[in-house]
């Protein structure tokens, strides 16, 4: 159960989602309805998939909206950095996020956003999703929180597959 809103809307808690991947910007959107969600994210073609959802986009150079290789969306703001760079995390919301979410193609920077949400924005509560099922353990000890993609998918696909193989094995 999550404590008052840090950003003391009544609307209920505000939500950053920080990744590369297009696991984030589908977290960002599913959530977009229910509560306040902001995206993070350094990848161009997250970010166009972020419809509807505040996206700040880091960028290597500084900012310039018409060298953007996204669709300009009203959206959308460009930030100098990359989204394990603190000023790039507090321009998104860091510090007024109640739940952060890391969706982030790598582990390791995935668990250096997670620690610098943990640690310097003092983020309570912070999933995190594991591509490597082998660095659950290491994510564990500093978010609580985890879901490994791999798991998922494979508890997925052998459901999807389970109905058919049982009957193939009965007929």
């Amino acid at each position: 159960m999550l404590a008052e809103p840090r950003s003391g809307t009544a609307a209920g808690p505000t939500v950053l989602v920080v990744g590369d991947t297009y696991v984030a910007s589908t977290v960002a959107r599913a959530l977009d309805a229910a509560v306040g969600v902001h995206l993070l994210t350094d990848d161009r073609g997250v970010a166009g998939h972020a419809d509807g959802v505040p996206v700040w986009l880091a960028v290597d150079a500084e900012p310039d909206p018409e060298a953007a290789e996204v669709e300009p969306r009203d959206a959308t703001s460009l930030h100098p950095g990359g989204i394990t760079d603190l000023a790039a995390l507090d321009a998104s919301g860091a510090p007024d996020a109640d739940v952060a979410v890391v969706a982030v193609g790598s582990d390791a920077r995935s668990l250096l956003v997670a620690q610098l949400l943990r640690t310097e924005f003092e983020t309570a509560e912070v999933v995190s999703v594991v591509e490597d099922p082998r660095s659950e353990e290491t994510f564990e000890r500093v978010v609580p929180e985890t879901v490994c993609v791999a798991d998922l998918v494979a508890a997925t696909v052998t459901e999807a597959l389970d109905e058919r193989l049982s009957v193939a094995r009965h007929a």
